[in-house]
């Protein structure tokens, strides 16, 4: 016999009762976008990333994820045709500081390999990963990713 683990999420407001109709979707939305944030904030505090943490208590979240899949989008289009090689690429050239022997070795291929792969993402996503901004914009949208990816798969 089989047991499946399922959470179940409960959430509770407490408004004005006297609230006009024409208000009440409103409401609801805000209130949804308050619960969502907690979720994303608990889902987020084992990581102990301040600035992520802080992002969100954006409003609307969805601006940010909308960000974020549009910045990554080429190299997410890739591994959709099933070459992940590129995007775990960048994720790792990112963790290395843009250290090109580190990145190399930590994926185990030559580094004349590693640089026709960086030419292709710079080439994808129009960028300069010589840039310290680009490769600090890419690491945060690379790890949002991620996490709204496990979101997804834990179905909030």
């Amino acid at each position: 016999m089989r047991s499946h683990n399922k959470s179940i999420h409960i959430f509770f407001g407490a408004s004005r009762i006297d609230l006009p109709s024409d208000q009440l979707f409103g409401h609801y939305k805000r209130a949804r976008a308050a619960a969502f944030n907690r979720s994303f904030v608990a889902n987020l505090s084992k990581e102990n990333d301040t600035i992520i943490k802080l992002l969100s208590y954006v409003q609307d979240q969805s601006i940010v994820r909308d960000h974020v899949i549009e910045r990554l989008q080429p190299l997410i289009d890739v591994s959709d045709e099933g070459d992940h090689k590129l995007l775990d690429t960048l994720y790792v050239y990112l963790k290395n500081n843009g250290n090109v022997s580190n990145t190399a070795s930590q994926l185990y291929i030559h580094r004349n390999s590693l640089r026709n792969r960086i030419n292709k993402i710079e080439e994808l996503l129009s960028v300069s990963l010589d840039d310290a901004g680009v490769r600090s914009e890419l690491f945060f949208c690379y790890r949002l990713y991620h996490i709204y990816q496990e979101m997804i798969s834990m179905g909030e």
